[in-house]
């Protein structure tokens, strides 16, 4: 899945680059804050179904581990969860292995952000984040805490 959404980034970018080099990165931009939107969206609708409020942080743990566990290409650990917290920090990430070898390592902060689209606007849960890998940081360290 990872290698995937690398790919079509990547190839839609570097065709658009082709062709309007100095605008490509922003039309990239905007297609990311369209979809983590988008998928915020999704996610405050699903809240609002009796119980969600309750399973999102299990499930967020769960896709943590999953998704975006060892398996996915991922390193991460777990700093702490909780009923009203889950905190977890990526300490290795696909996207910035596959985008450098793809030659646009550029793109890599446009993964990072979509998070920020799609968890920072959430009804009845805070998304903090410090540093990411795709922006120099150590680790992506997230925290999702309800409100």
């Amino acid at each position: 899945m990872h290698w995937k959404q690398c790919c079509e980034r990547a190839a839609l970018y570097l065709t658009i680059k082709e062709y309007y080099p100095t605008t490509a990165y922003e039309w990239i931009e905007l297609s990311t804050k369209a979809y983590g939107e988008k998928t915020g969206a999704t996610i405050n609708k699903s809240l609002h179904i009796p119980g969600m409020k309750n399973a999102f942080l299990p499930i967020m743990k769960f896709i943590a581990g999953k998704i975006f566990g060892e398996k996915g290409g991922f390193q991460n650990n777990f700093v702490s969860y909780s009923k009203t917290e889950a905190r977890f920090d990526i300490l290795e990430c696909p996207y910035c292995k596959y985008l450098s070898e793809l030659g646009c390592p550029e793109l890599i902060a446009s993964f990072c952000q979509s998070d920020e689209y799609a968890y920072g606007n959430l009804e009845f849960f805070t998304f903090e984040r410090k540093q990411t890998l795709g922006t120099g940081g150590t680790k992506c360290d997230f925290c999702i805490k309800k409100k």
